[in-house]
């Protein structure tokens, strides 16, 4: 039992206890089983939506295997709705996909050297002698340096 007699938790006897009891986040198991039970009923729901083996085919399903079969010459009815029938949103999907790692390529790629570059030594020098030119430096500079 403790010391506050509620009997479910200890209180902190220490200032620094009390503190860190402040900072320390409360758990809330109930909301992971609230999330679990959601889920749980949601795959039971789209399981129970599983069209079983004697069902009827889809509406989609017929019209492929009417297309694939004697008019694309195809013998792989996937086939005819990937690249047939829906073959233009397979291209866009492709071209995302390509987008995509292109994107990771250019985003994770080294740097590149920075020498070696036509004219950049010229352009250095000619900037230093504008910026900090050394005639007209005074004793105090000269010091300075």
């Amino acid at each position: 039992m403790s010391r506050t007699g509620t009997g479910d938790r200890r209180a902190p006897a220490t200032a620094a206890e009390r503190e860190a009891a402040e900072r320390e986040p409360r758990h809330r198991p109930w909301i992971g089983v609230l999330l679990v039970a959601g889920m749980a009923a949601a795959l039971g729901v789209a399981m129970a939506g599983i069209p079983r083996e004697h069902a009827p085919l889809p509406l989609i399903a017929r019209y492929a295997l009417e297309i694939a079969i004697p008019r694309w010459k195809l013998t792989e009815p996937v086939n005819e709705i990937v690249y047939g029938t829906r073959g233009f949103d397979t291209f866009g999907e492709t071209f995302l996909l390509l987008a995509a790692v292109m994107s990771v390529v250019v985003i994770t790629r080294p740097r590149e050297p920075r020498r070696g570059y036509f004219g950049e030594s010229a352009a250095g020098a000619r900037e230093q002698q504008q910026d900090d030119p050394v005639t007209g430096s005074g004793p105090a500079e000269r010091a300075a340096r």
